[in-house]
């Protein structure tokens, strides 16, 4: 939630779904739900008190390109892109995959201790899988029968779509699912074992 104040004086909160900061390019983007439209100034202050350089803002609104701050010598502007190609294209799983990669930094594409880059969109529809799967009552203990790479391969059956076993991790470690691993690149967690859906 941001909060800042109207033109007016009066105390204003926004809600927020997303805020990713791209320390490389110095570039923020803030995603926010229909209906919330925050000030310029506290969308500023939001962002360079995590990143003092960053110079660019992007919004989006229910992940529609809106206005874009900018920084120049003059100072903060708005600039109303003409097409949504002028905004950079992240995905909006990219902030669960850096956090949960920050607090496993293991865990690759291809499991623990693997190679290779987790894609947010796989890690998306593995989330919305677990969700549909499991959503209504989960196991209390870990099933040690059912490995995170015989799970990835059942989702990728439903959705007709590669997915890596670091992906499937991912996006269970995402929905805080308790997990057990090996020295291998597989994790085992407590999903309810129904391996034919």
């Amino acid at each position: 939630m941001i909060k800042g104040l109207s033109e007016n004086g009066w105390n204003v909160m926004c809600n927020i779904s997303q805020i990713v900061i791209d320390v490389d390019s110095r570039m923020g983007h803030l995603y926010l739900p229909e209906l919330n439209v925050p000030d310029m100034t506290s969308v500023i202050n939001c962002f360079t008190n995590v990143d003092p350089e960053c110079n660019i803002i992007n919004t989006y609104v229910n992940g529609v390109p809106d206005v874009m701050y900018v920084k120049d010598d003059d100072g903060w502007h708005v600039e109303y892109p003409d097409e949504a190609s002028d905004y950079p294209e992240i995905h909006e799983y990219q902030i669960v995959v850096e956090n949960i990669q920050e607090k496993h930094p293991r865990l690759t594409q291809f499991g623990f201790g693997g190679q290779g880059d987790i894609r947010p969109e796989a890690v998306q529809k593995c989330v919305e899988w677990l969700l549909r799967h499991d959503a209504t009552e989960r196991r209390k203990t870990v099933n040690t029968k059912v490995s995170s790479y015989t799970w990835k391969h059942i989702v990728e059956r439903h959705f007709d779509s590669y997915i890596a076993n670091g992906e499937f991790i991912c996006a269970a470690l995402y929905l805080g699912y308790k997990m057990k691993t090996s020295d291998g690149p597989n994790a085992w967690f407590n999903i309810r074992d129904r391996t034919k859906q």
